[in-house]
């Protein structure tokens, strides 16, 4: 039989009837993604359930706005103005001074000076009696600089411990394989001296880090103790204002808007 091109059907009719399906299959698909979208029951409900919701939130952030609310503030921030005009305790000022200089003793010569810190304290306390409360954060950030000095070294012997108790866990390797190999009196004793002397190293280098880590936790306390007034006054503001501002979010959140509304299209709410 000859071969031939010819087909069954006529293929541009074929393709006109394919190309017309797939319109009407797109147009079947968009309708039910739509319709499925849009006439869900209880998205009417949310609707009203958001718009009460906005109406709640609106007049609750209208109410909180009164007198009494913006006095409130205005007394909070008073409070915590006051306090941050106050200069911190002298007492605890010359303990912390006190405790620096301890730790720089128990530490080896020339680690950590704290000789003149006293005298650097009142100096800067008197160059800035202008603004009090520059003077006040001045001060404490002297302090905590002190702290920083003391974690910086702390952090330096760590990491040299860390290197020498390597060096002991190589030397008692070599150590517990001579002795497995029935090594000599001589080289066993020699093994065990040069164990000995890094146990020593490590051992040092735990109680400087111990030192400074104890002291600085001490000095941590009083800077704790210096601003716990101001961390209290200002705790206060933040839960004062903490209903007005997620009243203030909510509102924002739930307003009408182009974006809203194209997050809810189909399109892109069918892939959550």
């Amino acid at each position: 039989m000859p071969a031939t091109e010819k087909t069954w059907r006529d293929n541009r009719t074929m393709h006109v009837i394919f190309a017309w399906a797939s319109v009407v299959m797109l147009a079947a698909t968009v309708w039910m993604m739509v319709d499925d979208h849009y006439n869900r029951p209880w998205k009417k409900y949310t609707e009203k359930t958001i718009g009460a919701d906005m109406w709640m939130a609106t007049h609750r952030r209208i109410q909180l706005q009164t007198r009494e609310y913006f006095e409130k503030q205005q007394e909070l921030e008073q409070r915590l103005s006051e306090i941050r005009a106050t200069a911190p305790d002298p007492q605890l000022i010359d303990s912390f001074v006190a405790i620096a200089q301890e730790c720089a003793k128990a530490l080896p010569d020339g680690a950590l000076e704290f000789a003149g810190l006293k005298g650097d304290l009142e100096k800067l306390n008197s160059e800035s009696t202008a603004d009090a409360d520059i003077a006040r954060d001045s001060l404490l950030d002297a302090l905590r600089d002190v702290i920083d000095r003391i974690k910086a070294y702390e952090d330096r012997i760590d990491a040299k411990r860390k290197v020498k108790s390597a060096d002991y866990d190589e030397a008692r390797s070599k150590l517990d394989i001579a002795n497995a190999h029935r090594a000599s009196d001589g080289q066993s004793k020699r093994l065990q001296e040069e164990v000995n002397l890094v146990k020593e190293s490590v051992d040092e280098l735990v109680d400087l880090v111990e030192i400074a880590k104890e002291h600085r936790n001490r000095l941590k306390k009083i800077i704790s103790d210096l601003t716990d007034d101001e961390e209290a006054a200002k705790k206060q503001i933040v839960t004062h204002e903490a209903s007005l501002v997620a009243l203030h979010t909510q509102v924002a959140e739930g307003r009408d808007s182009f974006l809203r509304r194209l997050l809810a299209s189909p399109i892109l709410d069918i892939f959550g």
